[in-house]
């Protein structure tokens, strides 16, 4: 026993002892970070940062209330576990950031690994030279000459749902439209996307919703390390999404690619252009292009590869499905709590559709006004993702501080927190279109609203995002008033679990049919 006990001291001298040194490297050296350069930063708790709310609540809450703190800052340090975070909050530096000299920020700095993560092969993720080259060859795909082929898709499965919900009505006028909403969006992007017919709608489900679903329900810990401490996952080898959903994307779209080439099928979506960039790196000819421009085809860059046209399918769809849901949902929402906004909305649409030829393609992109800022407005509130992070690959001087972002430098542009900021949108709770009036834009300082980011590095799928909403909200505002109910949650809830601002629970509203069913695609003569 005697000869124990030295043992014991020994062991627990070293253990107290590493104890100690973690300690003091952790706060002399991890946590002096933005001491040592003088940035102004959050107190730090050791091992965790300033992390601690981000184990049981969503990141877009703890953006924003870091935000609120840090505001009058125009750059703040904080720490995720033993990573500096830089938070920019001063718009001239997210300029600086996005646009002037982006090819020191260029990267996202999320987590990326081809080999364990098969469907990140994307634009959102990809880094460097591969994402340039991938992002050239894509760009083409969304000009409004190719989005005006994939209209009269939309266009049916827009009717289509308001078929559904019409039958829902019938039975019941207390509607769940998170649900609904995403199978109309399940429906509309697996068709433009993988060309494939999964009737979300009339079934209820499928299994393109089932597995979009689980990329968006991912634990806490795993948003948190793969957005803030990327290396960590990628030394473990750590699989974003489960192999299951991997196999079921993959799986799909070689189906239906083998499909296509075998009958020579050619149906004017998405996967159609994908299949030429595949087969001979570029796009038939494009009256939206410059004639001569072969770069602007695709045609000077080479094809794409297979993993390139999945993953891009892949994200086209995740896109698609759940922040354009999202935003529907969202506007629906705010429309039920505000009739004259949605009356004054209604107006404008029941105008349109009186025209001969119905709301064609033009229209909707051009002239509905009102529609177009209650759309921006929606995002405003409730933008799809919280917050737009790059990581700095250069050094780079801040301009009128004495402040220099080093290279490696991970940072987040508070997207959300800006868009609450009552010194940028005076009652920013208060749903108002007419803040995106031209005359209040303009008054507005560049660059404190972003919900599809700006630069290079924008949502290139944006005015496909903006079609796929509007069919929707034009077809359900056409046929049926909105209003609260008692199962309504106010104010609405954001899911904890979700890499974006997707509703934790349902959405319940009030459904009331104004008239005889108005279908856009049956009314459309310009298509």
């Amino acid at each position: 026993m005697d000869s124990i006990t030295p043992i014991l001291h020994k062991k627990l001298f070293w253990a107290f002892t590493l104890i100690i040194v973690i300690y003091a490297y952790f706060k002399f050296v991890i946590y002096d970070y933005w001491k040592r350069r003088g940035i102004p930063h959050d107190t730090p708790i050791i091992p965790v940062g300033n992390a601690f709310p981000l184990i049981s609540g969503s990141i877009g809450n703890f953006i924003k209330q870091k935000y609120n703190k840090s505001k009058k800052y125009p750059v703040y340090g904080i720490y995720i576990f033993h990573m500096p975070l830089l938070l920019i909050n001063d718009p001239n530096v997210i300029q600086l950031i996005l646009i002037k000299e982006f090819n020191k920020f260029r990267d996202r700095g999320l987590y990326f690994n081809e080999k364990v993560n098969p469907l990140s092969v994307h634009l959102f993720l990809l880094p460097g030279e591969r994402w340039r080259q991938l992002r050239a060859k894509l760009t083409p795909t969304f000009t409004s000459s190719k989005l005006k082929h994939m209209y009269p898709l939309l266009l049916k499965i827009g009717d289509n749902l308001i078929r559904v919900c019409d039958q829902i009505i019938k039975k019941d006028n207390i509607v769940e439209f998170k649900d609904l909403i995403g199978r109309y969006t399940t429906d509309s992007i697996s068709s433009i996307a993988f060309g494939v017919d999964c009737q979300s709608l009339d079934n209820g489900s499928s299994e393109f919703q089932k597995h979009g679903s689980m990329a968006f329900d991912l634990p806490p810990i795993k948003n948190t390390l793969g957005t803030f401490v990327p290396k960590l996952l990628d030394i473990f080898r750590v699989p974003l999404y489960n192999k299951a959903m991997t196999q079921f994307f993959t799986k799909t779209f070689k189906d239906v690619l083998e499909e296509r080439r075998r009958n020579k099928i050619a149906r004017k979506d998405f996967l159609d252009l994908l299949m030429q960039l595949l087969d001979k790196g570029s796009l038939d000819e494009d009256k939206d292009l410059k004639q001569g421009d072969n770069s602007a085809n695709g045609s000077a860059l080479g094809k794409i590869s297979l993993s390139e046209a999945i993953g891009q399918a892949f994200i086209f769809y995740l896109a698609g499905f759940e922040t354009t849901s999202s935003t529907i949902t969202y506007c629906l929402y705010e429309l039920a709590l505000n009739s004259e906004i949605q009356e004054k909305v209604q107006a404008e649409i029941d105008e349109f559709s009186k025209r001969d030829g119905g709301i064609t393609y033009e229209i909707m992109s051009n002239d509905m006004k009102y529609l177009h800022m209650v759309f921006l407005e929606t995002l405003r509130k409730h933008p799809s993702i919280p917050f737009l992070n790059r990581e700095c690959i250069e050094d780079c001087d801040i301009p009128n501080t004495n402040f220099r972002i080093e290279k490696g430098t991970k940072l987040l542009i508070c997207m959300n927190a800006m868009h609450r900021d009552p010194d940028i949108f005076p009652d920013p709770e208060k749903f108002d279109p007419l803040r995106f009036t031209k005359e209040n834009i303009a008054s507005r300082q560049p660059y404190t609203y972003l919900p599809f980011g700006d630069g290079p590095r924008a949502c290139i799928g944006i005015r496909f995002g903006m079609l796929q909403t509007k069919i929707a909200l034009i077809g359900l505002l056409s046929n049926y008033n909105f209003s609260v109910c008692e199962k309504t949650s106010i104010p609405v809830m954001y899911a904890r679990r979700s890499f974006t601002q997707t509703p934790e629970y349902g959405i319940y509203l009030k459904t009331e049919k104004r008239n005889k069913s108005t279908f856009l695609y049956k009314n459309n003569k310009g298509q």
